[in-house]
């Protein structure tokens, strides 16, 4: 397959103690970030899971961790959009580029090991204009965690480049491994609980933010929260739709000169197609959420800075919404090729 990567773990039932826990991922990863395994295995590939595992996964989401199957497809989109700008011709570049690429991996993983769950809200840590500012991401993040699924971050062309993937732990990460793995100097389980439940009241800071896969699947009410998604950056999710389309654009234009050699049969170009177009469903995709949607908090009652349980999401955010997905869906134009490629 693309690369698959585990971080499975055993806990004690009665305490919650981790007693067996491993990390693993396949090397193809890093030929798929280069598109060897696309060119040479995937055309005799089988599908990755049958259709009875696909339900299991559907049916208990704490099962579900297809991170690095989808980080893959990032990191081979980004690969492809810096290579036509030039930008992994030096193959030291490269080398960064996967190295950092699996440490983002590497670490998703190791967090499933000590018993944390995805956190797909982690996202909403920056301001988008800030994303490409390394130090402070370095500092804090690219996200709040390193249980989000994140995709590369690349900025616009010519403008300022932060890191393209996270490699350190985000201030959630330290906060929900304080609750779970802090020492305290208590008799019993219950002695712990004023401490625990003092740790657990900073939940309304926006910087541990939280949402987990049964806020982001779904059709019930937590399911709907728009800022709890898959392969997206910024307080303002909009805001980074918007900007992602504007890299599958210039992806598109360069297909004609960067992915089509004399020679050489189309399957290049027909990938780097499918790529961009696979980023631009998610931003659409993601961007419908907000249509009628509300935001979900799990604040507790006299917590401080305590939210409501629901608030419904502005009208005025549900147009600007709705205009991202009329005006890359379905107005003429929408997908723009260059016209040899169109035709």
């Amino acid at each position: 397959d693309a690369g698959f990567a585990i971080g499975p773990s055993r806990a004690n039932p009665y305490t919650g103690q981790v007693y067996d826990a491993d990390i693993s991922f396949t090397e193809n990863m890093t030929r798929f970030t280069r598109s060897e395994f696309t060119d040479l295995v995937a055309p005799l590939a089988e599908s990755l899971n049958s259709v009875e595992e696909q339900m299991k996964l559907v049916a208990d989401p704490r099962h579900r961790c297809n991170y690095a199957l989808g980080a893959t497809h990032e990191a081979a989109f980004g690969y492809g959009l810096l290579a036509a700008r030039g930008l992994m011709d030096d193959p030291a570049a490269q080398d960064q580029y996967i190295k950092d690429f699996l440490t983002s991996i590497a670490v998703h993983e190791v967090g499933h090991t000590l018993g944390l769950r995805h956190n797909f809200r982690a996202s909403t840590l920056h301001e988008v204009n800030k994303l490409q500012d390394a130090k402070l991401t370095l500092d804090e993040g690219l996200t709040g965690s390193v249980m989000d699924y994140m995709p590369v971050n690349i900025g616009a062309n010519g403008a300022k480049q932060g890191q393209y993937w996270q490699t350190s732990l985000g201030p959630y990460d330290y906060w929900a491994i304080e609750y779970a793995y802090k020492p305290m100097a208590a008799s019993s389980p219950e002695g712990e609980l004023a401490e625990l439940r003092r740790i657990a009241s900073r939940v309304a800071d926006p910087k541990l933010a939280y949402g987990t896969d049964e806020d982001s699947y779904g059709t019930s009410a937590i399911g709907l929260d728009p800022r709890t998604n898959q392969w997206d950056f910024g307080t303002d999710p909009l805001q980074y739709y918007a900007d992602r389309i504007k890299l599958v654009h210039e992806l598109w234009a360069t297909i004609e000169t960067k992915a089509a050699r004399q020679g050489e049969n189309y399957q290049p170009l027909r990938r780097v197609f499918n790529r961009a177009f696979g980023e631009l469903a998610i931003s659409l995709l993601n961007a419908n959420k907000y249509i009628g949607a509300v935001y979900h908090n799990r604040d507790h009652v006299g917590d401080p800075n305590g939210r409501l349980p629901y608030e419904p999401v502005s009208g005025a955010k549900q147009r600007q919404a709705l205009e991202l997905i009329k005006n890359n869906a379905f107005r003429k134009q929408s997908v723009r090729l260059p016209a040899p490629i169109a035709q």
